[in-house]
């Protein structure tokens, strides 16, 4: 999609600042071209529903180069899934460098007979995605900005409401300050009031944030926009 045409507007303690679209986004004036500094974040990470987060790595591996995962990860994970699969899950550098690393379950078998593993690459997509968000918010710095993109994807209701809670626990652990998209009516009812950030489209095209409002009124505006929306039938 063209984002000609666009501009975000930020309000800070260092001043305001307004971003315009073209071949890079150029900030005006340009003397507050470094205000978002003064926000205070030590970090700013994006977790984009795009294939860093879902696509598995390769499969080459070697025995020597695996060692077990995180205990907080792998207790996180079971009790967002409510099951005890994980429970042998390990990780293993596929090559040199911080963040190189896949997952791997080991398969069960008898004692004196080679460990096997399948891995990643086998993994439901939903226990994929939490899995690296898991990992990436326990290594991120403390007090960090964390924009998640779809929470919800490919989710049970059931994980949905367990990966909320860990999102919770986690944010007041390392002070971060999390926002996540969402179109997810279980997400919607289960935060606070407060905590609601409503996108809305004008019809002079400005997106106006709404604070605080019902999760009735913004489940009502998700199904007003679905039922006007035109069902396409394409016969190849």
């Amino acid at each position: 999609d063209s984002s000609e045409g666009a501009k975000i507007t930020y309000e800070t303690p260092a001043g305001t600042v307004t971003y315009s679209a073209g071949k890079r986004w150029s900030p005006t004036p340009r003397t507050h071209s470094k205000a978002l500094r003064s926000l205070g974040y030590p970090s700013v990470l994006y977790i984009a529903a795009n294939a860093e987060r879902i696509e598995p790595r390769i499969e080459e591996f070697t025995h020597q180069r695996i060692r077990a995962a995180d205990a907080a990860l792998i207790a996180t994970v079971n009790r967002i899934f409510d099951t005890s699969k994980f429970d042998n899950l390990k990780v293993v550098n596929l090559r040199r460098g911080v963040g190189a690393d896949a997952f791997l379950l080991e398969i069960p078998g008898a004692r004196n007979q080679p460990k096997r593993y399948y891995s990643e690459r086998h993994l439901s997509l939903g226990e994929l995605c939490i899995l690296k968000l898991i990992k990436t918010l326990k290594d991120c710095q403390r007090g960090s900005l964390v924009l998640i993109d779809e929470l919800e994807l490919a989710l049970h209701p059931l994980a949905q409401s367990a990966l909320l809670a860990y999102l919770h626990t986690i944010a007041d652990e390392k002070q971060l300050t999390i926002i996540f998209s969402t179109h997810s009516s279980t997400l919607i009812k289960s935060v606070a009031r407060r905590q609601i950030l409503m996108l809305q489209a004008q019809e002079n095209g400005i997106i106006d944030v709404v604070r605080g409002c019902f999760p009735s009124y913004v489940l009502g505006a998700v199904a007003d926009r679905e039922e006007a929306a035109t069902d396409v039938i394409i016969y190849v």
